[in-house]
């Protein structure tokens, strides 16, 4: 399913109780009425990502129990996604960003949420390429 909301705060708070009844793998995207609506992200080139991982900023929106468990790359800068909008001045904007999670739901949410904020380099949403590097 899609979450649509008006304000941003009001979309953070949909997230968050959808991931607190363990239903966020079923987000399919979260989005902002049309009035407000963020530019449509850049698609991933997954080639490209393998064979120049060192040029992008990679982050990891996991929850930390999941990346304490493991970490797909060891670069990424892991920021929850419930904390991504408080924390997003966290990542660097000096080259291309590509935002993960665990099976690709979430990273359409937060690579929103980042392009949003960070409007300098692309930002790119893994989506289900994930589960190529895991």
């Amino acid at each position: 399913f899609y979450l649509i909301a008006e304000t941003e705060e009001t979309l953070d708070k949909l997230i968050r109780k959808t991931a607190k009844i363990g239903y966020e793998s079923f987000i399919k995207g979260a989005l902002l009425t049309p009035a407000v609506l963020p530019a449509v992200s850049p698609d991933f080139d997954p080639k490209q990502f393998s064979a120049e991982e060192a040029n992008f900023t990679i982050v990891d929106i996991r929850n930390e129990g999941e990346v304490n468990s493991g970490k797909i790359f060891d670069q990424a800068i892991n920021i929850p996604l419930p904390r991504l909008r408080e924390r997003v001045r966290e990542i660097p904007a000096t080259k291309p960003i590509v935002v993960h999670c665990a099976a690709g739901y979430r990273s359409a949410a937060g690579s929103s949420i980042v392009a949003q904020h960070i409007t300098d380099v692309p930002v790119f949403d893994m989506s289900d390429n994930i589960t190529e590097y895991q």
